[in-house]
């Protein structure tokens, strides 16, 4: 670039020095021709009042290129098109697009992925808008704020979380997870949150109205996959020798319908989601039975960092007015 820039200099100079130097061949050939005259045709005083006319005449006209030559060099020279100027400006301000200055630029938090089930209203759901939604998600989502995480809500099925939890697809289970010495030996759990039972749940109007697992015995009764109440009356089978039809469901809404179109005899629900479905579907909570069951969060095995952040923040909360209002909001 500084070699062209150079040339281009070096081309206007050869220009200046050729007219300066045509014009002085000019004089000088004028010069000559006028000398010439005045020996052969004309008194030298007339001649020479001609030559020194003519000179001064040429003289300023050489004077006027010569200073508009100058000119265009000096001008040249300052607005002439710099490639590296040009690329440097444009450089400049591709950066400035791209790099917005630093007290605008603010680093992202990390991601806190965020696994749960959302068929167990009120703990989540899906809303009418379609987004996921309830005390769980409410409760991560403030315990993200006071811990420094941004959430990222995951949705699969309740017996597909913690597999997902220990191939570290998620990071925290969030979906009304019962505490358990077997769930215990493989994943970490919070603090509680709440604590819970289970109830049994019939169709309203249904002259079937069980008061204990033992008046379910040969009926059908559905419990979804994974839960406690699934455990419950597979352990009761078990112990007991008697025959419960149980039929295990992806989810709590598939069940609740199958029970209303008269499919299941009862089903077998947490309590507060119980509650809830009661509101919703043409059921009702025939009895409630006290199991001691408490919810906790779950977080892999080997995230004690992340275990004690949450328990740290979980306590906080829960000593503090928010922690009314949450309940407040989803349980009135």
């Amino acid at each position: 670039m500084a070699a062209s820039l150079k040339l281009v200099t070096d081309k206007r100079s050869v220009f200046v020095l050729s007219v300066i130097f045509s014009l002085s061949y000019a004089i000088h050939v004028t010069h000559s021709l006028l000398t010439e005259q005045i020996v052969r045709k004309q008194t030298a005083e007339k001649v020479y009042e001609r030559m020194n006319s003519t000179i001064i005449a040429i003289a300023l006209v050489a004077v006027i290129i010569i200073a508009g030559a100058a000119v265009y060099v000096m001008y040249g020279q300052g607005t002439s098109t710099n490639p590296t100027a040009t690329n440097t400006a444009t450089t400049q301000k591709t950066a400035s697009q791209t790099n917005p200055p630093a007290s605008t630029t603010t680093s992202s938090l990390p991601i806190l992925k965020v696994g749960t089930s959302p068929d167990f209203p009120p703990f989540e759901f899906i809303d009418d808008k379609g987004n996921i939604v309830g005390f769980d998600m409410d409760l991560v989502n403030i315990l993200a704020n006071m811990t420094g995480y941004k959430v990222q809500i995951v949705s699969m099925s309740f017996d597909s979380l913690i597999l997902a939890l220990q191939n570290k697809q998620i990071d925290v289970i969030a979906a009304g997870m019962t505490i358990r010495p077997d769930r215990e030996k493989l994943v970490s759990f919070t603090i509680p949150y709440w604590n819970a039972s289970m109830s049994i749940v019939v169709k309203n109007g249904s002259s079937f109205m069980p008061k204990s697992l033992d008046d379910l015995v040969g009926k059908t009764v559905g419990a979804e996959s994974g839960t406690t109440g699934e455990l419950m009356l597979k352990e009761y089978v078990n112990n007991t020798g008697k025959q419960i039809n149980i039929k295990s469901y992806e989810n709590f809404i598939l069940i609740v319908q199958d029970l209303v179109n008269g499919k299941l005899d009862a089903a077998m629900i947490d309590t507060p989601v119980a509650q809830a479905f009661t509101k919703q579907y043409p059921v009702t909570i025939s009895v409630t039975i006290d199991t001691g069951q408490r919810f906790g969060l779950a977080v892999n095995k080997d995230n004690t960092q992340l275990l004690n952040q949450l328990n740290d923040a979980l306590q906080e909360l829960m000593n503090s007015p928010q922690w009314d209002q949450l309940v407040s909001k989803w349980f009135g």
